[in-house]
C-alpha cells in the first residue's frame, strides 16, 4: 500500500478473549498488508499479549450480558473513539459490538463498516415469535454494514432467504486456525506426557474431549448425560473439559454441574489454557454438541490435530465435520445419539485412525487461517477503492430518498402500463431474469415484459426481433420497461447509475479488466447509456463502465442521471445498427477507439 496512505481499522469485539484467540493474528496480518491496525473491547487479562504484539487496544466497558448503563456507557465510549481518532475502516465482530459499534461508527462518519457475522442466534426449532425478533436484528445490523462476511456458507443463504440482507451485501468468508500450530508433528512429546500425568490421565484412558466455554449453549448439559450412559459401556473413560467457566453468561456453568450427573470423577475440568495444541493431542475423540455455531474453531483445531469430532448437525458445525469421514454429526440435544456416536467411535480405532487421517488433510486444505486473512484484506482493497470519504454512504441514500420518490411517482403510470402489459402479452406483466450484480454475485432483476413467448415449429425460441411487439418496442424506446427496476435499487441489488446488469453468461466471457465493472453495483442507468446505450460497441461500452468504476464520485451520478432523462426524451441509442435489441456480447476484441471521457 506504498501508493497510498496506510488506512485506519479497528476490530470491536465483546471481550479480552476474543480480540487475542480469534483477532489477533488477523490483525497482524492486515498490518504485514500495510493497514494501521488497532483493536477495542472490554480489558483483561488477555489484552496484555495483544499490546505485547505492537497492536493498539482501546479498553470498552463491554460485557457478555445485556447491561443496559453499561451499554450506553460503551455506546459514548465508542462514539467518541470513533470521532477521535477518525479510522477507515471499523469491523465488528459478534450481535452486541455489531450493533453499538455499526450505530456509533455511522453517527461517527466512519465510511466502510464491516460486520463479521460468528453464526446468527436462531436456529430450525427457535420458536417463531424469538426467530422474528433475531432476524429483525439482524437486519437492522445489515443496514448499518457497507459489507458482511459470514463464517459459515448456510448463514449466507439464511440471510437472503430471510431478508436479512440482499445478496450483494453479504459474502462468505469461513474461518480459520493457524495450521503450523495445531500439527501434532510440531509438539513435544515428552510435553504431552507430561501433561498427560498432571491431568492424572493415563495412556490407555479413552478421553472424551470438549473445547470451549462452559455454558448451556455448548450443549455441556447433553455432553454430561451421554457421558453418564458411557461411563458403564466404556472402561476407564475420562471426560476433559477445557475452557472457563463464563459467569457474564445466563446459562453459565460451573464445575460443580458434573456432580449433578454423577460423573465429576471422571471428568478433569482444566479451566482456561493456553497449551491447548497439547491437550487435543491426549483425545481420543472431540464433542462439540453446540445449540449453534458460526464456523466453530474448536472442531477445525482437532481436525487439524488429527482428533476425529463428534457435533451437532446444526449450521456451522455441518461445514467443519464431513460425516462418517472426518467424524459424526448427531441432533442437537440429543444425548443418547451423542452416547451411541461417541460409543462407536470409541470402540473402532481403525475408524478412527481413518477419520483422524482425514481430518488432518481436510483442515490442512480448508482450514488455514492465512486464506481467510487475505478473503479480508481483499474486501478491504475493494471497499476502499469505492467507499472513500464516506460518499457511498451518501450515494446509498440518495439511491433510497431517489428511488423511494420516483416510485411514488411512477405508481399510477405503473399500473396503467402492467394493464397494457397484461392485455397485450397475457401474464405475467413482470419479466424476471437474473443478473449479476455487485462482485458478480446473481439477483434477480425485475422489469415489465416486452416480448411474447413464441416459437418455432421445433419448439426453439425465435429471434428477439422477431418476439419483440409494437408495445414492446414502444416500452424500450421510452425506457418504461425499465421502472420496476426501481424495486431492485430500493433492495440493495441495483443502484440508480452504475454498469448495467447484463446476462451471467457473459461472466467468463470478460476480461479481467472488463470484469471490473461488478466492483460496483449495477444501475438502472451508467456512463455507457448516456455516451451512446446500445449504439456503442460492447468493448467501448466496458471501457466506459470501468471509467466509472475508477472515477466515480456524487456529482458525476447527477451529470448521469441528469443526461438520462435528456436520452430517454429524444430516444438516443435504444439499439446497436442492424439489430432491435442489443446484439449478444461473445467475447473481448480490442476497443474500436479510446472511449471518451463523459465527466457530464
Amino acid at each position: 500500500m506504498s501508493d497510498r496512505a496506510r488506512p485506519r481499522v479497528v476490530h470491536v469485539a465483546t471481550v479480552d478473549m476474543s480480540v487475542r484467540h480469534l483477532l489477533l493474528n488477523q490483525l497482524l496480518a492486515l498490518r504485514n498488508a500495510g493497514f494501521d491496525v488497532a483493536a477495542a473491547s472490554a480489558s483483561g487479562p488477555d489484552i496484555d499479549v495483544v499490546r505485547a504484539s505492537g497492536v493498539v487496544h482501546y479498553a470498552l466497558p463491554f460485557t457478555r450480558r445485556i447491561t443496559p448503563i453499561k451499554d450506553l456507557r460503551a455506546f459514548a465510549v465508542l462514539w467518541r473513539l470513533f470521532r477521535r481518532e477518525r479510522f477507515t475502516i471499523v469491523h465488528t465482530h459478534q450481535i452486541k459490538a455489531a450493533l453499538f459499534a455499526q450505530v456509533a461508527a455511522r453517527l461517527a462518519g466512519v465510511p466502510i463498516v464491516v460486520n463479521t457475522i460468528h453464526g446468527f442466534y436462531f436456529q430450525a426449532d427457535t420458536p417463531k415469535w424469538r426467530r422474528k425478533a433475531w432476524i429483525a436484528l439482524e437486519r437492522a445490523i445489515a443496514n448499518l454494514s457497507s459489507l458482511l462476511l459470514s463464517q459459515n456458507r448456510e448463514d449466507v443463504e439464511m440471510a437472503i432467504r430471510a431478508r436479512i440482507c440482499p445478496a450483494a451485501k453479504i459474502e462468505h468468508l469461513g474461518n480459520g486456525i493457524d495450521v503450523r500450530r495445531f500439527d501434532p508433528a510440531a509438539l513435544d512429546p515428552a510435553r504431552v506426557d507430561s501433561l498427560r500425568e498432571e491431568l492424572g490421565l493415563l495412556p490407555s484412558d479413552p478421553v472424551v474431549g470438549f473445547v470451549g466455554r462452559l455454558v448451556e449453549e455448548k450443549g455441556l448439559l447433553e455432553l454430561f448425560d451421554a457421558v453418564r450412559r458411557l461411563r458403564e459401556e466404556v472402561p476407564r473413560l475420562r471426560l476433559l473439559v477445557i475452557g472457563p467457566v463464563d459467569s457474564q453468561k445466563r446459562d453459565a456453568l460451573s464445575h460443580s454441574t458434573a456432580d449433578r450427573y454423577g460423573i465429576r470423577d471422571i471428568t478433569v475440568f482444566t479451566g482456561y489454557r493456553h497449551d491447548v495444541p497439547e491437550l487435543y493431542a491426549l483425545m481420543t475423540v472431540c464433542v462439540l454438541p453446540s445449540h449453534r455455531e458460526g464456523l466453530p474453531r474448536a472442531l477445525m483445531e482437532a481436525a487439524a490435530m488429527g482428533v476425529p469430532c463428534i457435533a451437532s448437525d446444526v449450521r456451522g458445525c455441518r461445514d467443519v465435520v464431513i460425516d462418517g469421514e472426518t467424524g459424526l454429526l448427531v441432533p442437537v440435544r440429543d444425548a443418547a445419539a451423542l452416547a451411541s456416536a461417541a460409543a462407536a467411535l470409541l470402540a473402532d480405532e481403525r475408524r478412527r485412525s481413518a477419520m483422524s487421517a482425514r481430518a488432518r488433510a481436510v483442515a490442512r486444505e480448508r482450514f488455514d487461517e492465512r486464506m481467510v486473512f487475505e478473503r479480508v484484506i481483499n474486501a478491504y482493497d475493494r471497499l476502499l477503492r469505492h467507499h472513500g470519504a464516506g460518499l457511498p454512504v451518501v450515494k446509498r441514500i440518495m439511491d433510497v430518498c431517489v428511488g423511494t420518490l420516483l416510485l411514488a411517482v411512477s405508481l399510477p403510470a405503473m399500473a396503467i402500463v402492467a394493464l397494457v402489459v397484461r392485455t397485450a402479452l397475457g401474464s405475467p406483466v413482470l419479466f424476471r431474469q437474473q443478473r449479476p450484480g455487485l462482485g458478480g454475485r446473481p439477483f434477480e432483476i425485475l422489469k415489465f415484459r416486452t416480448m411474447r413467448d413464441a416459437r418455432a415449429r421445433d419448439g426453439a425460441q425465435l429471434p428477439d426481433a422477431e418476439r419483440l411487439t409494437r408495445v414492446g418496442r414502444w416500452l424500450r424506446k421510452t425506457s418504461i420497461d425499465e421502472i420496476p427496476e426501481l424495486f431492485n435499487v430500493l433492495r440493495g441489488d441495483m443502484s440508480l447509475v452504475g454498469p448495467r446488469p447484463l446476462l451471467p453468461q457473459y461472466l467468463d466471457r470478460y476480461s479481467s479488466r472488463q470484469a471490473r465493472r461488478h466492483e460496483v453495483r449495477p444501475g438502472l442507468t451508467g456512463l455507457a447509456q448516456v455516451s451512446g446505450r446500445n449504439a456503442l460497441s460492447w468493448e467501448d461500452r466496458f471501457e466506459l463502465d470501468v471509467w466509472y468504476v475508477d472515477h466515480w464520485s456524487l456529482l458525476l451520478d447527477l451529470r448521469i442521471l441528469a443526461r438520462t432523462i435528456q436520452k430517454v426524451l429524444f430516444r438516443e441509442g435504444i439499439s446497436q445498427p442492424g439489430h432491435q435489441t442489443a446484439a449478444e456480447f461473445t467475447g473481448t476484441n480490442p476497443p474500436s477507439s479510446t472511449p471518451p471521457v463523459h465527466g457530464g
